[in-house]
């Protein structure tokens, strides 16, 4: 779970092709955890960062489940 905190936590970078890179990689975890925790923990991480850009990343991958 520290590999998605990681991962949330670098979501706001200006670069896009790394931007999508991160993406990708989050939706990997998926199939290594089970999706409600990934999404607990983009919550719990991604959302409470200081970074807006990121939160805003972050809100757009735990609005694409619903």
């Amino acid at each position: 779970m520290l590999l998605i905190g990681t991962l949330c936590d670098k979501a706001g970078v200006n670069n896009k092709i790394l931007l999508e890179k991160i993406r990708k990689l989050i939706r990997m975890t998926y199939e290594v955890y089970e999706i409600k925790s990934v999404y607990r923990c983009i919550v719990d991480t991604g959302v409470k960062s200081k970074n807006l850009k990121a939160v805003a990343e972050n809100l757009d991958e735990v609005s694409s489940y619903f």
